[in-house]
C-alpha cells in the first residue's frame, strides 16, 4: 500500500567528518537544496551524512554501524579534530526530521533502531548517491583491458535494487517447514559468493560439500539461477531505459549496452570428473577432455563437489552500440569516448536503476550528487541540470 511520501524539515549532523558540535540544524523546510562554497567547506560531509543514515536501515550487523561513531575504530567517520575524551568531546550522530512531524531517521553508536526502520530502508532503495568518483571506474582501464562494470554494480548499483523473489532454504515456524526468500541483490550476491557450508558427512563422517543428490546442492542453485535471472532482467531494463536517458534526455548521440557474463575461474588440472562424478585423468582418456568440459564442467556456473567448491565469476561487459549513426565503430569505449561522454553513460545508468527501484511505500526519495558536474563544460551541464529538474525532481528531492 502506497505511503504518503514526506519531505525532510531539518538535517542534523554532531561529530560526524567535517561537523562539530551540533550548534544549529541545516533546515531544508521540505525544499530542493543546492550547496557551494570553498573546497574543505563541508558540503560532501553533508552528502556522506545523508549517504551513511540510509545505508545504516539496510545493514543486518549492529557492529557495522556502530564502526562509523565508535572513536576507536579504524573506520570511524567522526570529526578528527574532536578527541575522545575531552571537553570537546560529544556523541556523534545524524538525524533528519520530517515536515509531516513524523518519526525522525536518527542514527548514532547508542542508537542504531534505524535497521529496523522497514520505512527507512525502502527510502534507502528509492535513493540514490552519486558522485564523481563514482563515476571514475568507467574510465579506469587500460586501453588493451575490455570494460567489465562487475564493480561498479558491486558499489553503486546491487545494494539499490530488488530482484524477483529467490528461495534460499528452508526454516522451521512452529514445527512446520516454511520455504525463506530473499529479494535483495546484494544479499544474494554474498550468499553466492560465500557459498554453500561445508557440514554434511561423507560415508567416513568427514566434512563434505552438498552434491548434486542434496537439498543444500538445489538451494545454492536456486540462488545463482535466481541472481542471473534477475540481473538479466535488470541489464534489459539498464540497456532500454538507460539508452532512452542517454539519448533523449542528455542529448548523445552515442548507444550502449551491458551484457552478463560469468566464468569460472578454474586451474588447470590433469584429474577431472565427467557428467556421473567419475574421476578421470587426462593420460587415461585424452582424447575426451573437450568433451568432458562441455558436458560438466560448464554446466552451472559454479563448481560443487564433496571436497571442493569453486564460486561462479560474474562480469557485466559495457559496449558502445552505436556512435553518431554508425554501428560497432567504437571497439574501446574508455579510450575513445571522452570524459564528458562517459560521464553522461555512467549517470545514464545509475537514473534508469534509480527509476526501476523507486517504491511506493518509500516514505522519503532523495537523489544527492556531489561533484557530479566537475568533469563537464557548461552545454552539458545544463544538460544534466535539466534532466534533474525538469523530468527527476518531480519524484524525488535534490541536493547537490
Amino acid at each position: 500500500m502506497p505511503v504518503t511520501r514526506s519531505e525532510i524539515d531539518e538535517l542534523r549532523i554532531q561529530n560526524f567528518k567535517f561537523f562539530p558540535k551540533l550548534d544549529k540544524p541545516i533546515i531544508l523546510d521540505g525544499r530542493h537544496l543546492l550547496l557551494f562554497g570553498e573546497n574543505g567547506s563541508g558540503k560532501s560531509s553533508i552528502y556522506w551524512a545523508l549517504y551513511t543514515l540510509l545505508e545504516c536501515a539496510n545493514k543486518e550487523d549492529v557492529a557495522e554501524i556502530k564502526k562509523y561513531f565508535d572513536h576507536t575504530d579504524e573506520e570511524r567517520l567522526t570529526n578528527v579534530h574532536i578527541k575522545h575524551g575531552t571537553a570537546d568531546w560529544v556523541e556523534p550522530f545524524i538525524e533528519i526530521t520530517f515536515k509531516d512531524g513524523s518519526a525522525p531517521y536518527k542514527v548514532s553508536f547508542s542508537d542504531t533502531a534505524i535497521k529496523e526502520n522497514t520505512e527507512a530502508q525502502e527510502s534507502n532503495f528509492s535513493s540514490d548517491f552519486i558522485n564523481y568518483r563514482n563515476l571514475l571506474s568507467l574510465y579506469n582501464f587500460a586501453h588493451s583491458e575490455d570494460v567489465d562494470l562487475i564493480g561498479f554494480f558491486n558499489y553503486a548499483v546491487f545494494p539499490y535494487v530488488k530482484f524477483p523473489p529467490v528461495k534460499i532454504g528452508t526454516k522451521s515456524v512452529g514445527g512446520v517447514s516454511e520455504d525463506v526468500f530473499e529479494i535483495k541483490a546484494n544479499k544474494l550476491l554474498d550468499l553466492i559468493l560465500k557459498g554453500p557450508e561445508k557440514k554434511l558427512k561423507t560415508k567416513l563422517s568427514k566434512d563434505r560439500f552438498p552434491v548434486t543428490k542434496d537439498t543444500e546442492f538445489s538451494d545454492y542453485k536456486n540462488i545463482v539461477d535466481g541472481f542471473i535471472n534477475g540481473l538479466r532482467q535488470l541489464l534489459t531494463y539498464i540497456n532500454t531505459e538507460g539508452n532512452e536517458i542517454l539519448k533523449k534526455d542528455l542529448g548523445y548521440n552515442f548507444g550502449f549496452e551491458l551484457k552478463l557474463d560469468w566464468e569460472r575461474q578454474i586451474k588447470p588440472s590433469k584429474r577431472y570428473l565427467n557428467s556421473n562424478n567419475d574421476l578421470i585423468t587426462v593420460e587415461r582418456f585424452p582424447n575426451k577432455i573437450a568433451a568432458i568440459k562441455e558436458s560438466y564442467f560448464y554446466k552451472h556456473p559454479f563448481f560443487l563437489s564433496e571436497q571442493k567448491f569453486e564460486r561462479p565469476y560474474f562480469k557485466i561487459w559495457l559496449s558502445v552500440t552505436d556512435y553518431e549513426n554508425e554501428r560497432d565503430v567504437v571497439k574501446k569505449p574508455h579510450s575513445f569516448l571522452n570524459e564528458a561522454r562517459l560521464t553522461a553513460l555512467g549517470l545514464s545508468i545509475r537514473l534508469a536503476v534509480l527509476k526501476k527501484s523507486l517504491s511506493d511505500v518509500a516514505k522519503l526519495k532523495l537523489l544527492a550528487l556531489d561533484d557530479l558536474l566537475i568533469s563537464l563544460d557548461m552545454s552539458n551541464r545544463e544538460k544534466v541540470l535539466n534532466l534533474i529538474f525538469e523530468k527527476i525532481s518531480t519524484n524525488i528531492k535534490y541536493l547537490s
